[in-house]
């Protein structure tokens, strides 16, 4: 795995995202059980970031996935928006 890439919708203040890979060994739902961690990345996302496609890179973690397994990409972010 290279990249992930994801969109942002807005972005108010700095907020960090974290996206994370797992293989998936069963093919199932995906459930803690049976997801094993590859690697994961916390993106910092500019304030003001609006309608805009974010890349994170992986090269350097050397993430291999074996063919006809199962990639899952969880992308985990705060909940950002206003109390009422």
């Amino acid at each position: 795995v290279r990249c992930v890439e994801y969109g942002v919708e807005a972005a108010r203040g700095t907020n960090p995202v974290t996206i994370a890979l797992y293989q998936d060994t069963n093919g199932g739902p995906p459930n803690n059980a049976n997801l094993v961690p590859l690697a994961s990345i916390v993106d910092v996302i500019p304030n003001g970031t609006q309608l805009a496609l974010r890349t994170v890179d992986f090269t350097a973690m050397n993430v291999v996935v074996p063919a006809n397994a199962f990639l899952v990409v969880a992308v985990e972010s705060p909940d950002l928006a206003p109390s009422v």
